[in-house]
């Protein structure tokens, strides 16, 4: 696990900040800690994990829709309507190998040819692509795959 968070977080730092393999580490040593549990306590916790969440989210949601109205409007415009300038801002932010058959070197090289196309280190086209270019991009990086 120690070796998956690490390139978990090579990645996320060096390569694409959307990493999931420090998630998936830190999952796993979760998990290492409950493999001699028995099935009712696996499935307390189990409720657990699940129920926080949820709870925590329904009364977010309730605390958001009980703001003022214009508190309400202007955080809805800030952050779940940016405007272009906001847009074109978070665009230019993102414009400032290994090869193999194993799921890990095909996730990180797709990383690295994705972020080519899109990035600014590359041809720069994030928020640029429509769907059917978006599609050739899969293709193309499936057939190197």
């Amino acid at each position: 696990m120690g070796i998956l968070a690490l390139i978990g977080l090579i990645h996320a730092y060096g390569i694409w900040y959307g990493d999931v393999l420090f998630i998936y580490a830190v999952i796993g040593l979760i998990a290492f800690a409950f493999r001699k549990a028995s099935i009712r306590r696996l499935l307390t916790v189990a409720a657990l994990f699940y129920a926080v969440p949820v709870v925590v989210g329904l009364a977010m949601t309730g605390l958001f829709f009980a703001m003022p109205g214009d508190e309400h409007e202007a955080t809805v415009q800030a952050h779940w309507q940016p405007s272009i300038e906001a847009i074109a801002a978070q665009q230019e932010a993102y414009r400032s190998g290994w090869l193999g058959q194993t799921a890990l070197s095909c996730y990180l090289l797709t990383s690295v040819l994705c972020g080519t196309v899109f990035y600014g280190h590359g041809l720069g086209l994030f928020g640029q692509a429509d769907r059917v270019d978006q599609l050739l991009v899969v293709l193309a990086v499936w057939a190197v795959l």
